[in-house]
């Protein structure tokens, strides 16, 4: 259970966040990012119905895992049971955009693969092609996700969308 105190106090801090003011998401993490219960408050925002936090929360967990204070099998595996509340879809994209890191098995895969899938045809582009990656970087890890990998994979070599194609490329083929 993430320290609700702490939690508020960040919601506080990104009063003022409207959706693209990246230096209010970086004040907070540099504010916040070495309290012991940071992670688990930052992941807490993800469940909120309000898409600005889901927003914040998401881009303060991928920013964690870049600078390397979390793994992204930690985080992925603490909101593995959350992820399919995610309204946001810049939020969403964070999330997916983790798993680019992901270099260990997780708890939860069948959640974040089930999670992963359901972009896969999504309208917006980037999120087609990140949650092919994603799929393809579970799989990696949990083998019984190889067949809906390959087919994701092969699906996204042929998008009609260049950033899809070039994901694809760039994605070790499962």
């Amino acid at each position: 259970m993430p320290d609700t105190s702490l939690k508020q106090d960040m919601i506080n801090a990104l009063h003022d966040f409207t959706g693209s003011e990246i230096s209010l998401l970086s004040e907070a993490r540099v504010r916040f990012h070495k309290e012991d219960a940071f992670t688990a408050a930052t992941a807490s925002l993800l469940t909120e119905e309000d898409d600005l936090r889901q927003r914040a929360g998401g881009w303060l967990l991928l920013e964690t895992v870049r600078a390397g204070e979390h793994s992204a099998g930690t985080v992925l595996s603490l909101i593995a049971k959350d992820v399919m509340k995610l309204a946001d879809w810049q939020a969403v994209l964070t999330i997916l955009q983790m798993f680019d890191e992901l270099d260990v098995p997780v708890t939860g895969a069948d959640d974040l693969a089930a999670f992963a899938t359901g972009y896969l045809t999504h309208k917006r582009p980037f999120l087609r092609a990140w949650s092919m990656n994603a799929l393809c970087r579970l799989s990696h890890h949990h083998p019984h996700l190889l067949p809906a990998a390959r087919a994701a994979h092969n699906a996204a070599i042929s998008d009609s969308a260049a950033s899809v194609r070039a994901r694809a490329r760039n994605t070790k083929r499962p």
